[in-house]
């Protein structure tokens, strides 16, 4: 085809498909801030739009996600709520989890945008304040392929973590670390996963514990976003609980430790 009147008509229309789709795009987004705008309001959390990745730098690097390019939305609050004990294999299947202390600890929840290739890739990273004795581990579900050496990728493969022996995690998840784990950690945060959805990524460092999920096309319906928001944090808030009756706290150590620099 060389008639210039054809390739110009030919490049209009892809550029009009190009500009529909990113329409679409950028109003489902927005439908999605301004659902989480909403739902930190009924949680009473503290609202922060528009940063720029500077504000994960405390955290910085992520061992559980891409780099982060962009923070859309950053909530955070103080919450107290009840440590649970995990119900024990000699129990009946669906008995619940006994409440077994209170704590205070300050949580947040960010929407990032991750990764340096285009498109970038969207995640809902919650953070909680955890014991300052906690060791730096990684799980990540198996089907996520880290190359060693690269800093792309699903997750970064260039920070020395090695693949550890966890039994006491699902057998979906893999456990990675700089050194051996202790096995009680390791069964705190597998019984963790064991009740919360699929797919979810978990860091730990002293002081933090982290989760994060990739936001999904399914996250997309209304209310999928507020509900998946919701799930995350509490799984942060749980795994912090748990790890806290796991090492409890010396006598000099804080129940919780503020957010990082940066504003996470």
């Amino acid at each position: 085809m060389t008639d210039p009147v054809l390739w110009g008509l030919g490049a209009s229309t892809l550029a009009t498909v190009y500009l529909l789709f990113e329409r679409r795009a950028r109003a489902r987004r927005q439908a999605q801030e301004a659902a989480l705008d909403a739902w930190a309001g009924t949680r009473g959390l503290h609202l922060e739009r528009e940063l720029g990745a500077a504000a994960l730098s405390g955290l910085e690097p992520l061992a559980l996600m891409p780099s982060v390019m962009a923070v859309e939305r950053m909530l955070r609050g103080r919450v107290t709520a009840r440590a649970s004990a995990p119900a024990s294999p000699e129990d009946p299947v669906g008995t619940p989890s006994q409440p077994i202390s209170q704590v205070t600890l300050d949580a947040w929840l960010g929407s990032c945008r991750a990764g340096a290739r285009r498109p970038s890739r969207r995640f809902l990273l919650a953070g909680a304040a955890a014991s300052n004795r906690l060791p730096t581990m990684r799980v990540l579900p198996i089907e996520l392929a880290v190359r060693d050496g690269q800093a792309e990728g699903p997750a970064p493969g260039h920070l020395g973590f090695q693949s550890m022996p966890a039994p006491d995690l699902p057998d979906e998840y893999r456990a990675e670390a700089f050194q051996p784990l202790r096995r009680p950690i390791v069964a705190a945060v597998g019984s963790v996963l064991r009740e919360a959805n699929p797919g979810l990524r978990v860091e730990l460092r002293p002081g933090h514990v982290l989760c994060a999920r990739e936001i999904a096309a399914s996250d997309l319906a209304p209310g999928s976003i507020e509900k998946a928001a919701d799930e995350l944090l509490r799984t942060a808030i749980e795994l912090s609980l748990r790890l806290h009756q796991t090492l409890p706290p010396e006598t000099n150590e804080p129940e919780a430790t503020e957010p990082p620099p940066g504003g996470a």
